[in-house]
């Protein structure tokens, strides 16, 4: 007898977390493997979590989300992305952009249904499609071509099977920054096959250079209606653990997004919804301060990773990653973080995962 299902066991663990639980059982270590900001949260969010305690915000609220919440998620959709949104019907707040985009996914995808991801991409995408019964179809983003998708390479993945393309833009782990002429081809390419698209947008206000963050539900009515927007404030804010984040689309995926909620998280939590409220609508200084940072310590990295003999580092236009290139030292990926764990004390994220 098995006590544990098929779909269970159908995905596996993520190599990020193998690595991870192997650093934590050694001393010294630089951490870094996890997607993790090492700012404290802004004093202003965190005093209102506190007012929010102490004026009772304690109790289950809408599993939409509460609507003063939701209200400032439009504004800033409306001020930042040039995205009109109804926060009573086309908003929908949950634990995190991981509940956002498990949900818009379970609420949209049947089982044999295709759904292209990004490779390299975030690994939670893959799991979250295969646990709905679909099917994953990886689409290349190369170091040749600065990670940014191939487009016509990605039109012959669509097939009529295709339902979904996932967007992440700026992007976990290269740190491409998708400029608008591939946005605008991608787009095309939805409304003529009528794909959905799922924008993870959670790196968004971490953008350097000459880069630019484009939502691609803003090109036109259309592709809105086709577009389900994912961000958080954890990234952000540096709300890791706080989490919370959001999704926008149309009422009818949203409607089905919020009942599910329900069932899943019955609502995101009460306090930290508060002080989203102030994290979204209070003053934006120390995210401008974060971004400055990690633009800094990325020029440190790229540098001294690239005058070490067999590292080959583009730079990142955006997030706060470096995808570096190692074949040379002759080693797959996953050996080679095991390598510098072991005998450098540094965790890293192997690209196989």
């Amino acid at each position: 007898m098995e006590f544990t299902s098929e779909r269970a066991r159908s995905v596996s663990l993520s190599g990020i977390r193998v690595i991870w639980e192997k650093a934590l059982r050694m001393k010294d270590v630089i951490r870094l493997e996890i997607g993790e900001p090492d700012f404290d949260t802004p004093s202003n969010i965190k005093d209102a979590a506190v007012k929010a305690l102490e004026a009772g915000y304690t109790h289950y609220t809408p599993s939409a989300g509460m609507l003063e919440l939701r209200k400032a998620v439009a504004e800033k959709l409306k001020r930042e992305n040039d995205i009109d949104v109804n926060p009573e019907e086309e908003v929908v707040i949950t634990a995190g952009a991981c509940a956002a985009i498990n949900l818009a996914i379970i609420s949209t995808v049947n089982p044999g249904e295709e759904v292209l991801i990004p490779d390299p991409g975030w690994p939670h995408y893959e799991p979250d499609v295969i646990l709905v019964g679909g099917i994953p179809i990886k689409y290349r983003a190369t170091e040749e071509n600065g990670f940014l998708p191939d487009v016509d390479e990605l039109k012959k993945k669509v097939s009529e099977k295709t339902k979904m393309i996932i967007l992440n833009s700026p992007n976990n782990p290269t740190g491409a920054v998708y400029d608008r002429k591939i946005l605008e081809e991608i787009a095309d390419m939805a409304a003529q096959h009528k794909i959905l698209i799922l924008s993870d947008e959670v790196y968004e206000k971490f953008v350097f250079d000459d880069a630019r963050h484009y939502s691609i539900a803003s090109f036109s009515d259309d592709i809105k209606d086709l577009t389900i927007t994912v961000n958080a404030l954890s990234k952000t804010y540096a709300m890791t653990g706080w989490r919370i984040g959001y999704a926008a689309a149309n009422r009818e995926i949203i409607a089905q997004m919020v009942k599910l909620n329900l069932y899943m998280n019955t609502c995101a939590n009460s306090i930290a919804q508060m002080a989203a409220i102030e994290a979204l609508r209070g003053p934006q200084e120390e995210v401008a301060k974060m971004r400055d940072e990690y633009r800094r310590r990325r020029d440190v990295l790229v540098k001294g990773l690239n005058e070490i003999e067999g590292f080959n580092c583009i730079m990142p236009k955006g997030a706060f990653y470096c995808f570096p290139n190692v074949s040379k030292f002759g080693m797959k990926s996953f050996d080679f973080s095991i390598f510098l764990l072991e005998n450098a004390k540094v965790s890293t994220v192997p690209g196989s995962a």
